[in-house]
């Protein structure tokens, strides 16, 4: 059974093709707060739930294409035993970049809370 999905697997990464199966998800609407109206529909998050063999083709595709990409430098929340704090530091060191320059700086920032903080 390993050498089929193998197998398959190689010919979906070298073809560029899906089969229809592998594409097929469920998407579920999650209660954020329970404690909440459960009849808004703000109060819902949805989630998508792959099959096994998709997500073990992810993992395949994700492999490979990690050692040549720099996205994981730029990213700051939901990342593994790290905070905002670094962000925090280069947004204020991209600002004094631009106005010791003579430039003006316009931002537009939006604050996220968590669903129990509101």
């Amino acid at each position: 059974m390993c050498s089929l999905n193998f197998f398959l697997y190689t010919l979906c990464i070298r073809h560029s093709y899906l089969l229809s199966r592998l594409m097929d998800t469920n998407i579920i609407p999650l209660v954020k707060n329970k404690c909440r109206d459960i009849t808004d529909i703000n109060n819902y998050r949805a989630i998508a739930l792959c099959n096994v063999e998709t997500k073990i083709l992810e993992k395949i595709i994700l492999s490979k294409l990690v050692p040549y990409s720099d996205h994981d430098k730029y990213q700051f929340g939901f990342k593994w035993q790290h905070s905002t704090m670094l962000c925090a530091g280069i947004v204020k060191q991209s600002i004094e970049y631009y106005i010791s320059r003579g430039s003006h700086v316009f931002a537009s920032l939006l604050t996220s809370l968590r669903p129990s903080t509101r």
